[in-house]
This record gives C-alpha cells, structure tokens and sequence, in this order.
C-alpha cells in the first residue's frame, strides 16, 4: 500500500478511534456524574425533609408536615412524597386518601424498618428514598420521597446524546483534516520519490519541481543543483559542495539576552525572525515570545540556580524544530551577575540526518546477515530467526530499548565469523570430525575479529564472542561460567539454540519444537542460563 493511502488511514483509523474512546469514556463520566448527583441530592433532600418534619411534630405542628409535603412534591423527579409515625401508619401523604393508613408492600416495610438512609427501586420506574426520622434521638418515623426513575433515564439519555454528536462532529472534522494534512505530506514525497527513480535510472536532463516552501522544496532544489553540477564534473560538484557549506557556516543561529526576570534585553534579527516578529521583544519574558512555553527553561533555570554555564535540548513540534540551547552567564568585573545570554542551534537536519544514518547503518547490518547465511541454503532466516527470539527474551527480562536494539544487531551477526569456514563443513550431511569441529568452534572468535574495526559495533562485540560460552563454564571460546558470560551473549546461546534444534540440517530432519523445549529445560543450569531459559519459555 502506498504512503499517501496508508498515511491517511492510519490517521483517520486513528482519530475514529480516539473519538470512539473519547466518547464512550466521556458518556459514562455524564452517566456516573448525573447518577451520583442525583444520589447526593435524592439524601440530602430526604434528609432535610426528615428534620423539618421531626422539628413540626416536636412543635406540634401538624399543618406544616401537610406543607412540606406538597412542597416536596412539587420537586424535580419526584412522584410522592409521604411521612409516617412510629407505628408506620401515613401522617401525611401526597395523595390525602392514604393518610391514616399503614401501607404492607414490601417497599413500605422495609423502609418502616429502616434506621438508616435506604433508597429501593419501586418497578422499572421509580426509586423509594427513605430517612428516619428523628426526635430526641430516637426514631420516632420516617419520611419517603418516590422519584421517577424515567424522567432521570432521559436526563442521561440527553447527555449521551449530545456527548455522541459533539464527538461525531470532532471525528468527521478531524478526519477530513487527517486526510488534508496526509495530503500535503504525501504529494511532494512522491514526486520526489519518482524524481530521484528516473535521474537514478540516468536521465540527468529530468528536473524535479517542487513548491511547497518548506524543506522539501529545498531538498528538490538542491537535488536537482547536485543532477546539474554532475553533468560537468567532480571538482564542480566539489566546489558547489563547498560553496553549500559556507553559505550554511554565514548563517547565524538565534540568539538573545535576558536579565534575572528572563526579560529580553537584547536580540539578533535571527532571533526576531524565529519569533516571526521585528516589534514587542525588549522587556518581555522570552519565554512569551520565542522558544513559547509555560515558562523558563529547566536549563536555564539550572544555570541561575547554580551559576554555570549549561545547555539543554528543546524541542518544538508547533513549528517541527529541535534546538540545542546554550546558556551563558555575563559578569561584571567583580564577579556579580549581570544577564545571561542564550543561543538557540538548530540541530533539526542534524537529528533527521542521525536517524537516516541509523537506517542506512540496520539496513547494512541486515545485508550482512543475509550475506552469512547466503552460504548455506539451511541456514536461511536463522540470523532473523534468532534475533527475534532474543529480542522477545530481553523484552521479557526487561531490558530497555536501546539494549534491545543493540541486542537485535547482535542477533543478526552472532555467525559472522562462519564467513570463514568452507562450505563444504557448513553443508555436510555426516558427522564433523574432530578437526572440522574445531574448525566450527573458531567463528565466535573469528567473528568477534571480523567485527573488532568496527567502533560502533565495540559494545556487542563480546555478546558475540561469548554466544557459545556455557553456563558451567564448559563452552568455547573462552570458557566463561555463569554471570562472567555477558548477558546478552546468555540470551543469544538460548535463542540461537532453539533455532537451531527445530530448523532442518543436512544430517537430520527437525527434531521438533516440542523436543527442542525439553532440551532447554533439560540442560538449563548446565549449558543454558536458567533465567534465560525461563524468560524464553514464558514468550512461547
């Protein structure tokens, strides 16, 4: 699927679901709020009506508890409203017929029992709330009130309603912006990406034309600068490279400086031009104008605090920049603080070239692997193979990211010293002899040499060596027992192991997964890390 369909998708995929979230998350949040509400006002109103009416029998005014009654009744929600005696019997009722009377269903029981708060469901549509009633600190009654479970139901109902259209709306218009802003994206990226495939096929007279203003344009731009200058010659395209350079090393970073309040003092253009305005800087908080946050920075901060020099990294997704941000302090001449100064690099292209250089680096790593296991027809994927059983055991061992990746790349090259033996061994249908064996148990080493001018590759060097290495400390090359074998090399024994026992071989056929398991288990402690071991097992 191409970017400019997949890109929209995922992001419409992704807002539908958010939006769903959202407003299923928030109708339940109406739906718990109004309920709760409704409880809170359904006792303190009983509660209330309950104290009135004891203050009315005390008083023995008989003609109010008639009063509030009618009063009660007259409320939002509510269907009745009744106070009884000691004896259960209706002092006062919504409905007059009933007074006197000492109602036996079995709602009316269990609130003329009641000593505490009680609220009951009458049928589908009502709820009976009672309080006791008090006097002198004894219960003398109680009060009732009936609300209307229906009309409450449609309170919910219309919050819902309007929680769900709010969100219907925030979906729709969400996603046409998805699909706008995809657009945008993924238009010039096309046309670059079939630019660079017919110059790449040879046609350097094809230029690429590209006007969206942002660094897409400029990378058409110098791209078709660098298709222009390769039709002359190379000490043209070294010269442009050199005058591209220069131009680069005139510009100016932005800069400013502030006083204890972080106030601006004074700005360079370059600083007026990042804030995107030339008028209402000086006196201002910088962080009001530019880099916009809530505040100072934490580097900043640091630096007043502990006064020295500092620096620190921001990023600003509003405008799509990264900024290393370099703090100085200037001093009088006795040493006292006067204002510091600031100034903002903008390490953007630096960061996206690391992550291209990041790819390019996986991507030779990747070639390698498969260039190891192209001598060998069974022994395709096993690099593959190995470095995701790995990773699934440092995932489960709770290794963090940048070990796992690192981790992955070791996995990829754990063979790469078998670069060195004929094929004739790796391919063999019969067992090795005892100088071909030795022959097999030199790649960890040869591998760990192939690798040693390599500097990047320095850290997982030892994994590599060390994969052979057994827990009893009777493995190869080096012999190593227990924790003196680096961890992930452990984890790589594991994996490359099992792949091992359940891929086919020249001499055997599959012994199966299930054999390949108690294999683990049985040599666990032995020839494998038991923790390793069951951490792998748990991923299965």
């Amino acid at each position: 699927m191409k970017l400019r369909i997949k890109l929209p998708l995922i992001y419409i995929l992704l807002i539908a679901s958010l939006g769903v979230v959202f407003i299923l998350f928030t109708s339940k949040l109406a739906e718990d709020h109004i309920r709760e509400a409704n409880n809170e006002h359904f006792e303190s109103l009983s509660k209330a009506f309950a104290l009135n009416s004891a203050n009315a029998i005390i008083l023995r005014d008989y003609a109010a508890l008639r009063w509030f009654v009618d009063n009660i009744s007259k409320g939002e929600h509510v269907i009745y409203s009744i106070i009884l005696d000691e004896n259960s019997s209706v002092l006062a009722h919504t409905e007059p017929e009933f007074e006197g009377k000492m109602p036996d269903d079995p709602v009316s029981v269990k609130a003329a029992i009641a000593t505490n708060f009680l609220m009951q469901t009458v049928g589908s549509d009502a709820i009976d709330v009672t309080a006791p009633l008090m006097i002198a600190g004894k219960k003398w009654g109680a009060v009732r009130i009936g609300f209307s479970l229906t009309d409450m139901q449609a309170k919910v109902a219309r919050a819902k309603n309007l929680v769900l259209f709010a969100g219907l709306i925030a979906m729709f218009l969400g996603g046409a912006a998805a699909v706008f802003i995809a657009g945008k994206f993924t238009d010039p990226i096309h046309k670059l990406h079939r630019g660079t495939e017919i110059i790449g096929e040879g046609n350097l007279d094809y230029r690429i034309n590209i006007s969206t203003g942002d660094e897409i344009e400029q990378l058409s731009t110098a791209f078709n600068k660098m298709t222009e200058n390769l039709k002359k010659n190379y000490h043209t395209i070294e010269r442009a490279k050199k005058e591209w350079e220069a131009t680069f090393d005139a510009i100016s970073d932005p800069l400013f400086i502030h006083d204890k309040e972080f106030k601006i003092i004074r700005c360079n253009r370059a600083y007026s031009k990042a804030a995107g305005t030339f008028h209402e800087i000086i006196g201002r908080p910088y962080y009001e104008v530019f880099p916009k946050m809530d505040g100072a920075m934490k580097g900043c901060l640091k630096v007043l605090e502990m006064q020295e020099e500092g620096e620190e990294e921001i990023s600003l997704p509003a405008i799509d920049k990264i900024y290393n941000t370099k703090f100085y302090l200037v001093r009088d001449a006795y040493g006292k603080y006067l204002y510091s100064l600031h100034i903002l690099e903008d390490i953007t292209e630096a960061r996206k070239a690391d992550e291209h250089l990041h790819e390019l680096f996986m991507a030779a790593m990747v070639s390698l692997s498969s260039a190891i296991e192209a001598k060998s027809p069974w022994t395709k994927g096993h690099s593959e193979r190995v470095t995701e059983y790995a990773i699934r055991i440092g995932r489960t061992m709770g290794l963090p990211d940048d070990e796992l990746e690192r981790l992955s790349i070791a996995g990829l090259l754990h063979d790469i010293g078998k670069i060195g033996i004929y094929d004739g061994i790796l391919d063999k249908t019969g067992p090795l002899t005892d100088d071909e064996y030795e022959i097999v148990k030199r790649h960890p080493g040869k591998g760990a040499d192939v690798l040693s001018p390599i500097k990047q590759l320095a850290g997982i060097i030892p994994w590599i060596r060390g994969h052979h290495e057994s827990y009893d400390g009777k493995g190869y090359p080096d012999g190593l027992k227990g924790d003196e074998i680096p961890l992930q090399a452990r984890i790589l024994s594991v994996a490359d192991a099992f792949d091992s026992m359940i891929a086919e071989r020249p001499y055997r056929e599959t012994p199966g997964k299930e054999m390949a398991i108690e294999e683990l288990k049985r040599f666990s402690g032995i020839q494998f890390d038991p923790k390793v071991v069951e951490a792998f097992l748990r991923t299965l």
